[in-house]
């Protein structure tokens, strides 16, 4: 995946059987994570970034 659009894709694709289920609103994807996800410095610098909804879907 690399792009948010991608990645909302396989969000939803997950979740059929959820109803009650949430994606993210914003989608950061990366090509690796870090060895320590909780430190923001050691993140690499994001292949794309984005909502992955349309404008009507956005209010």
């Amino acid at each position: 995946m690399r792009t948010p659009e991608q990645a909302h894709a396989l969000c939803m694709a997950a979740l059929p059987e959820h109803l009650n289920a949430l994606t993210p609103r914003y989608y950061v994807v990366c090509a690796t994570a870090p060895p320590d996800p909780a430190d923001p410095a050691a993140w690499p610098t994001p292949l794309s970034a984005g909502t992955s909804r349309s404008p009507a879907d956005r209010t």
